[in-house]
């Protein structure tokens, strides 16, 4: 059978994907310890060769599309009357809520992390093997900002501090430090996505 044009050209991502699946499965043992976790931890390989056995393209292309991050648009309505708009990860799982930015060199001005909650938390955020210090913003099940840890700091060692929120929250997003200062966002200013 004969793919279009098109079809090719929508296939070459996952194609892409297949290889690096393939080359994974061969040299597993060989890959770094940091990169497997992570490769692991998004079940991609697993998922690609479910796919592969069953040979269809359409599902392949399913599982791909799936594994590819969405960015969520937040917008933080201060209460100034500014509004500042950050382009955020996803994190709503809890192998991407325990993953976080780790091993993040930089993270671009006004983008982060948001952090999906299914009830309301009262633990912690530490930054183990963060490498960028980070502005910590905790959001009620009301999307209003209850409090925020300003410049959390990385932490490579096994006993790091956590941070924590006075209030319960139900959401959080991580920016880079300094940046709700910078953008005059505080307590009490409410969130929309």
């Amino acid at each position: 059978m004969l793919l279009t044009l098109k079809r090719i050209f929508r296939l070459l991502p996952v194609l892409l994907l297949i290889m690096t699946a393939i080359l994974f499965s061969a040299y597993r043992e060989h890959i770094s310890a940091s990169l497997s976790p992570i490769l692991t931890s998004l079940n991609v390989v697993k998922k690609l060769e479910e796919a592969l056995n069953n040979s269809e393209f359409d599902k392949i292309h399913d599982v791909f599309m799936k594994n590819t991050p969405e960015d969520t648009k937040i917008m933080f309505h201060s209460s100034g009357g500014h509004e500042i708009t950050v382009t955020a990860e996803v994190a709503d799982s809890p192998e991407e809520r325990t993953r976080g930015l780790m091993y993040r060199e930089s993270l671009c001005t006004d983008c982060g992390m948001l952090f999906l909650f299914d009830s309301d938390q009262e633990g912690g955020f530490w930054m183990k093997n963060c490498e960028i210090s980070l502005d910590v913003i905790f959001i009620n099940a009301n999307k209003e900002i209850v409090d925020i840890e300003r410049k959390a700091q990385s932490c490579a060692s096994e006993s790091c501090p956590s941070y924590r929120s006075e209030k319960p929250y139900k959401y959080v997003v991580e920016v880079n430090g300094e940046w709700a200062a910078e953008h005059g966002v505080d307590v009490g200013d409410s969130v929309s996505w």
